[in-house]
């Protein structure tokens, strides 16, 4: 952790680039990391150990022994808790190709969307295949392209073998085109749109559904979150970048000045005005989101 000027704590993020094809890392427990890779799909194997994944801001997942899991997109940071051994497997392009294939002989998905990252506990069969991934990448002995390739195909059959189709399809649903992440489609379009009514269309969800879906993945209503995301960008805007105040209330619909001000005092406890001005005396006494 290191300290800011105005007082508060960062987290130290250790970047690793991941090589194509298998990874194998051991990382220290109390690091955070963020993995940056050529396909963007992770597959990821706790062979031990415990992980915290932080998606954004908003939202964690906590993956332990012998637990896979995958993510589709950058932006992940993920913290060891305990010491952990990891397996990462950059997925090549014919990972798509094993999803539809996969799903052609299951069900269809239904879902337009995914709602969180799902895990399968690794089975005993691939258990002894990973270990024979981190015993050759160890000795150096797994980095060969052909080494590469030959393994991904050697785990897609064993994939077939210790789960069944349904379940391999959701697990790997997120690499379809027509499935999207829920929740990185309200950070994509919340500020976009001008209401809750309006995001709900967009999404094609029913009110329902998007309601109850938004409640388990943020823990509390549309509206509740995005005026406190909204409080958040206009708070920094007030007091860090130091908008101009008319153009703030112009980008964020505030019919008048006294309509920002009852705001302000409402979500901050002071006026725009009141905020600046403790902020230039000490930055340390108010807080930054």
């Amino acid at each position: 952790m290191i300290n800011n000027s105005n007082g508060t704590e960062t987290t130290t993020i250790i970047q690793k680039k991941l090589k194509s094809g298998f990874n194998y890392l051991f990382l220290k427990k109390g690091f955070s990391y963020e993995f940056s890779n050529e396909t963007g799909n992770l597959l990821i194997f706790v062979h031990s150990g415990k992980v915290r994944i932080l998606i954004g801001k908003y939202k964690e997942y906590f993956f332990g022994d012998r637990e896979m899991f995958l993510v589709k997109n950058s932006g992940y940071q993920f913290d060891t808790l305990q010491n952990t051994k990891l397996v990462l497997l950059n997925l090549d392009t014919h990972w798509v190709s094993f999803y539809e294939n996969l799903r052609r002989d299951a069900a269809k998905v239904k879902d337009k969307y995914i709602f969180s990252v799902s895990s399968l506990v690794i089975q005993p069969k691939l258990e002894v295949f990973l270990d024979s991934v981190i015993q050759c990448m160890t000795n150096n002995k797994g980095c060969s392209r052909n080494y590469q390739y030959v393994k991904q195909r050697e785990l897609e059959m064993l994939l077939k073998k210790c789960y069944g189709k349904k379940v391999l399809v959701n697990f790997f649903s997120r690499l379809s085109g027509e499935v999207h992440d829920f929740y990185q489609f309200i950070f994509d379009n919340y500020q976009k749109h001008r209401g809750v009514e309006e995001l709900i269309a967009v999404s094609s969800l029913s009110p329902s559904t998007f309601n109850r879906k938004f409640r388990e993945l943020f823990g509390e209503s549309p509206y509740q979150w995005i005026l406190g995301r909204r409080s958040e960008i206009i708070y920094k805007k007030l007091i860090v970048n130091n908008c101009p105040i008319v153009k703030i209330m112009k980008e964020y619909d505030f019919t008048d000045a006294s309509h920002f001000n009852r705001f302000c005092r409402t979500m901050y406890g002071y006026s725009p005005t009141e905020l600046r001005r403790i902020y230039k005396e000490n930055p340390t006494k108010l807080s930054v989101f």
